[in-house]
């Protein structure tokens, strides 16, 4: 079951995102529930015991009056699990664009728009944003079943399925990994023996 998190200073628009997206997992019947919805991010971190249970978290960008904004809080979240997916919540458009210039592997961002909160029900243009965002998890979960193997070349570390690896080439002392989705990386002798040792033995 996935678990859903919620971080939204203003009280108003906590609840209503929470029922709009109860209202939404009920209706499209997705393995999910609401672990928690706070205010304090602080109350958020609280919350998590297990990090390996699967996870997506609601984060509003700005979090006012509290020490931890909704960057710092994806922040403590990514460090703590891979298995934590981010969607931030934001009242700009301008703000929209600047959260990919922090490097958080954030799943998507939701800007929210006046009309959300202004009418009973599940708004149908937020209705497909979720549509989107769940369409990602179950992609991202899908991966992350798989076995993967963590391959380091020229100081980037690529975690890779292993089932996306075609071959692996080597010539002159060099190695390189190549496979579907246009994966063509130089690989060290150290990544060449791990691979054959536990992954092909």
């Amino acid at each position: 079951m996935l678990h859903i998190y919620i971080c939204e200073d203003e009280e108003v628009q906590l609840n209503c995102i929470r029922d709009m997206i109860t209202e939404y997992i009920a209706d499209q019947k997705i393995d999910a529930r609401i672990a928690a919805a706070k205010q304090d991010p602080e109350d958020i971190m609280a919350e998590l015991h297990d990090y390996y249970q699967p996870a997506v978290f609601f984060i509003d960008v700005q979090l006012d009056g509290y020490d931890m904004d909704g960057f710092d809080l994806a922040r403590r979240l990514k460090w703590l699990s891979n298995k934590y997916a981010v969607v931030f919540l934001t009242s700009s458009d301008h703000l929209a664009y600047k959260i990919f210039e922090y490097n958080l592997e954030v799943l998507d961002y939701v800007v929210k728009e006046p009309e959300y909160f202004q009418q009973n029900g599940l708004n149908e243009c937020l209705r497909k944003r979720l549509d989107r965002i769940f369409e990602k998890l179950n992609n991202l979960c899908d991966k992350r079943n798989k076995a993967t193997i963590i391959l380091v070349s020229g100081g980037k570390v690529t975690n890779i399925i292993i089932e996306d690896i075609i071959y692996i080439q080597s010539v002159a002392g060099k190695h390189q990994c190549h496979g579907e989705k246009g994966l063509d990386i130089a690989i060290t002798q150290y990544n060449l023996m791990a691979f054959f040792l536990f992954y092909v033995c």
